[in-house]
């Protein structure tokens, strides 16, 4: 299977997701998720136990952990942050090889 990277997903300063995840999730739980592109909106709170987040709503856990670094991080200039993530080697902090 080919890795790929996902489409922004936007979340609020309380981490839950403004936009569907549904996509990130199936990619994960896939394991064909290598980049993860965040549009952080620090002029929001969502809450709420029920809330979606990254991986989708509450429930089941991805089949293993998926290691991620920080590769870029872009103030905007409305209050929000883009923040890219670039999946690791489980043992040290290299990217991945695609």
């Amino acid at each position: 299977m080919e890795s790929q990277s996902s489409s922004p997903v936007t979340i609020s300063a309380d981490g839950k997701c403004e936009s569907a995840s549904d996509q990130l999730r199936q990619l994960a739980d896939e394991d064909r998720l290598d980049v993860i592109e965040i549009i952080i909106d620090g002029r929001r709170l969502i809450g709420g136990a029920d809330s979606p987040t990254l991986m989708g709503q509450p429930g089941a856990f991805l089949p293993a952990s998926r290691h991620f670094i920080l590769s870029q991080f872009e103030p905007l200039h409305d209050g929000r942050c883009l923040a890219r993530y670039v999946r690791r080697n489980s043992s040290d902090d290299k990217p991945r090889a695609h």
